[in-house]
């Protein structure tokens, strides 16, 4: 389904859409959509420091004082401007994630695609990036599309949960509404992690 809105695969039957336009096209996503995918190591270039992973979507566009906004969305991730030389191989785990979702932010996107950005984190600093990305929503007021295994970080970041079946949706449901769902899957499949 990511891979689908962030137009790096098309559909085999209808469209994907944006405001009305296709995905597809490079132009509708740019600085509208952006994402943070699970393998944080190979999501930022090797050869780039944080500066310059950061400052990479922001080619073409207008934005006038990028150093500022760089400090800044160090800052709102949890990382300070020493961070700015570093490069990959120097970051832990979750201060790669951090970079990758400032650098996510950068182009002040409307829309996060979030593909698995908190698997392969340990659990201690899965929660502190939780916490963060909800924090982030409500100040930059936008919305996330967070793929994910996991239904308790699902219920805690998002408003509404869709559950999928071999490819097709299952069901759609408002967090409040997982423990009220109707197909036999999606009961099966939240059983273990909460009574219904």
């Amino acid at each position: 389904m990511g891979r689908l809105i962030l137009g790096i695969e098309k559909p085999d039957i209808g469209t994907v859409t944006w405001n009305g336009q296709n995905v597809l096209d490079r132009k509708v996503r740019a600085g509208s959509i952006s994402a943070v995918f699970q393998d944080y190591t190979s999501s930022i270039n090797p050869f780039f420091t944080v500066e310059e992973a950061i400052r990479e979507p922001l080619r073409g566009t207008d934005v006038q004082d990028v150093d500022a906004l760089i400090d800044l969305l160090l800052t709102q991730v949890g990382l300070n401007a020493s961070y700015r030389k570093m490069y990959p191989h120097e970051l832990s785990g979750g201060q790669a994630q951090r970079v990758c979702i400032a650098r996510a932010l950068s182009t002040f996107p409307k829309c996060i695609v979030l593909d698995e950005a908190i698997s392969s984190l340990d659990v201690s600093i899965q929660v502190q990036i939780l916490e963060l990305l909800k924090q982030l929503k409500s100040i930059y007021d936008m919305s996330y599309v967070f793929i994910t295994h996991d239904i308790q970080a699902a219920a805690y970041l998002c408003d509404r949960v869709i559950i999928f079946k071999d490819g097709q949706v299952e069901e759609i449901v408002t967090v409040d509404q997982l423990k009220e769902v109707e197909t036999p899957y999606a009961r099966t499949l939240l059983r273990s992690l909460i009574t219904i």
